[in-house]
């Protein structure tokens, strides 16, 4: 069901539903935001790096989840916001989920900006494989110091 609603397959409503059942209740979405905002924490030695990059760089976000993830970013996690927005993209907007190409080139698009131009980063190694296979430059996340590292390697910071 989560990778239904995160390649677009099923509408907001469907994976409200789904969830209920999987849970044995009726869950509203004011449910899922308030589990949801609980859930998430940002990492502020992050987007202090963010920050940087962002005063030369386009920065954006493409995360596999549901529209109710990005039409709703304002509430779930508003450090997130000040940076990224209007570049937080979920990949249900795409009809796909990473690692699928489609995910990343449809997110280009919508960017204006070109694979080889861009540098994807993620926790999972698989998403990061699958950007690299689409033509994107690639890190996979496993802490702020690396990713500095990685940053500055690149001469991007």
């Amino acid at each position: 069901m989560e990778a239904s609603a995160d390649a677009g397959l099923i509408s907001d409503e469907e994976y409200l539903t789904a969830i209920g059942e999987i849970l044995g209740c009726h869950a509203t979405r004011d449910d899922w935001l308030a589990a949801r905002r609980a859930s998430m924490s940002p990492n502020f030695e992050v987007l202090a790096l963010v920050s940087k990059l962002s005063a030369q760089y386009r920065v954006a976000v493409l995360t596999n989840n549901c529209r109710l993830v990005t039409e709703n970013i304002q509430y779930l996690n508003p450090a997130v916001v000040e940076l990224f927005v209007p570049h937080v993209y979920a990949s249900a907007s795409f009809g796909a989920a990473k690692p699928a190409a489609h995910t990343y080139l449809r997110c280009l698009d919508a960017l204006g900006v070109s694979a080889a131009e861009t540098l994807f980063i993620d926790d999972l190694e698989v998403n990061v494989e699958g950007a690299i296979n689409a033509g994107l430059h690639g890190h996979v996340f496993t802490g702020a110091a690396s990713l500095s590292e990685e940053l500055e390697r690149r001469k991007l910071l």
